[in-house]
């Protein structure tokens, strides 16, 4: 019988030296392509090469070198022009901020303008339809307050002379009249706000009117006048950048889809770098093929000036290594031969034995058989004996 313990130090033996024979075999092939990436580069090579298989390698990896160039270029060109998009889109947010914030600085600034070019359209300072229509809704909101006010000043008088219910109702009343009273103010502010806004831009670039360019004597309407003119000219600073930057981002998206990118650069992106990767896998194979092919030409190898001697000492290295690991596994698998041979020798054995004993208890019963054959034979003999000459007698 083989032990077993015989039987797993063969088996982590055998194991130990595959792993060896994969590992050995994985460093040809690494080595194969840096030889072919060598070979690939030299001018020597190539000419050396012109009409052997070795040709057909090569061009093959200049084919697919050209190929992973150009996509290179193109995926750094969407990359390019993706983040000039996005420095773009982030100076349009910004514009957008700052005009937000100067729109948001001038309704303060409009507020007053309108104010004042209500009084003085009031006074008859400013006439014409244009000023009709800039403070058409403003004096409708300052009607309604005025109505408002009236008509709280007038309910506070009749509430003194009215009974608790009455007086309870006025109240109520004046509760409500106060709160209209405030949205009509807050209604009056934003149409001052809109007038003055469109005081500013009544001649179309910004700047007062003439009728209110001659009451520079009102300090509060030149201190606002100034800032406005001021958020204006920037406003328009920043509209013609915005444009600018939307122009530029046309462009990019124009480039895009002339490359085929489309609306969905990052799927573009991703099957560019999946070609390229694959482009890669295969350059590595054909490398090693020309590696392989170099090492083993049955044919003197050309001569490559400056080839790096460390190669071919690798090379012969590595061959020394796969000459003794292929002798070593194959003694490995003379014994694995020998001890398979070895169990089942000793597993036929065991069943030669085992059918022996069993056919010897077999004749031993037969023999058994017989004898009690032989006895019963003998007592009917007898017995038939006894019965006849019972019958004699009779």
């Amino acid at each position: 019988m083989i032990e077993p313990s015989g039987q797993d130090s063969l088996k982590k033996d055998l194991d130990l030296v595959n792993a060896k024979i994969r590992a050995l075999e994985k460093a040809k092939n690494d080595l194969a392509g840096e030889t072919g990436g060598f070979l690939w580069e030299s001018p020597e090579f190539r000419r050396a090469s012109e009409g052997k298989d070795g040709e057909e390698i090569l061009k093959m990896l200049d084919g697919e070198a050209q190929e992973k160039k150009d996509l290179a270029a193109r995926r750094d060109e969407i990359l390019w022009l993706l983040g000039e998009k996005k420095k773009t889109e982030e100076a349009r947010r910004h514009i957008k901020g700052a005009l937000r914030e100067l729109e948001k600085s001038n309704r303060q600034y409009y507020e007053t303008i309108g104010r004042v070019g209500f009084q003085a359209y009031r006074e008859g300072l400013l006439s014409g339809g244009a000023y009709d229509v800039i403070f058409s809704n403003l004096r409708t909101q300052r009607e309604r307050a005025n109505v408002f006010e009236v008509e709280l000043r007038k309910n506070a008088e009749d509430q003194g002379s009215k009974g608790f219910w009455e007086k309870l109702l006025h109240r109520s009343r004046g509760v409500y009249l106060k709160s209209s009273q405030n949205l009509g103010l807050r209604n009056l502010t934003r149409s001052c706000q809109r007038a003055g806004e469109m005081l500013t831009n009544i001649n179309g670039e910004g700047g007062l009117p003439p009728e209110l360019e001659e009451m520079t004597a009102d300090e509060s309407l030149k201190a606002a006048f100034a800032p406005v003119m001021a958020n204006l000219q920037k406003k328009q600073e920043l509209l013609a950048e915005e444009r600018e930057l939307e122009a530029k981002e046309e462009g990019f998206m124009v480039k895009l889809e002339e490359g085929g990118t489309g609306k969905n650069p990052s799927r573009s992106l991703s099957e560019l770098e999946q070609r390229m990767e694959s482009l890669g896998a295969s350059s590595q194979r054909l490398f090693q093929a020309l590696g392989f092919s170099f090492w083993g030409a049955k044919e003197p190898r050309p001569e490559v000036p400056e080839f790096p001697s460390a190669l071919s000492a690798s090379w012969d290295s590595l061959l020394k290594e796969e000459y003794r690991l292929y002798h070593e596994k194959e003694v490995l698998d003379q014994r694995v031969v020998i001890r398979t041979l070895e169990q089942k020798r000793a597993f036929h054995e065991g069943e030669i034995s085992r059918l022996e004993n069993r056919l010897m208890r077999i004749r031993d019963e037969a023999d058994s058989e017989r004898a009690e054959s032989e006895r019963i034979k003998a007592e009917i003999a007898r017995l038939t004996g006894e019965l006849e000459a019972l019958e004699a007698k009779g």
